[in-house]
């Protein structure tokens, strides 16, 4: 069941949202803090509540962190099962150096979760995209082991420093545009 935000929350859901999506047939919850394309970013309490009310009611979360570090201004990407211990037995965290790293079409991820469901996720994608290179793979533990400098510097130009759309102009009559408080580009109205 999809459940909707716009502008006015930041697009970001809240968890009486959720609680009036859920029903009997609910078992995951899909959480995206950082998100493409909008650049919401959900705040530490927002977080917590989220998965304090995925605990409550058993469910499972899938959490998709790619953005973790191309945040904007105050904005922090927080990780779910690093906030909660206790919801660490049914989270699966899904991550890559495609964003971070700007490593796009190299396909390095990973996932971090219970140990049965990772092996089966292997196992189903060992066999439905082969596997990785052994050049991209030593090039992202290269880059996920090194520190974030390089990161910091491609967000400065490619953003002024300030958010993604500090170097152009967000109102025009043409179109207009928000700072999201991540990932890369403005977000259009």
């Amino acid at each position: 069941m999809e459940v909707v935000a716009d502008e006015t929350t930041g697009y970001r859901v809240s968890v009486e949202q959720l609680e009036a999506a859920r029903t009997e047939r609910t078992k995951v919850v899909l959480f995206v803090s950082p998100s493409n394309p909008t650049g919401a970013v959900y705040s530490e309490a927002e977080t917590e509540a989220i998965g304090r009310w995925a605990v409550e009611h058993g469910l499972w979360v899938l959490t998709d962190e790619i953005y973790e570090h191309l945040v904007y201004g105050d904005a922090v990407s927080v990780s779910l099962p690093a906030l909660l211990p206790e919801l660490r037995d049914k989270c699966v965290v899904v991550n890559g150096v495609a964003k971070t790293y700007a490593m796009t079409g190299w396909r390095v991820g990973w996932i971090i979760g219970p140990k049965d469901v990772v092996k089966a996720a292997t196992n189903l994608q060992s066999h439905a995209t082969s596997n990785v290179s052994n050049v991209a793979q030593v090039a992202a533990l290269a880059a996920v082991s090194g520190n974030l400098d390089a990161v910091a510097t491609m967000r400065r130009r490619s953003t002024g420093g300030a958010g993604p759309s500090s170097g152009c102009s967000t109102r025009s009559t043409a179109w207009s545009a928000r700072s999201p408080r991540a990932r890369s580009t403005p977000t259009p109205r």
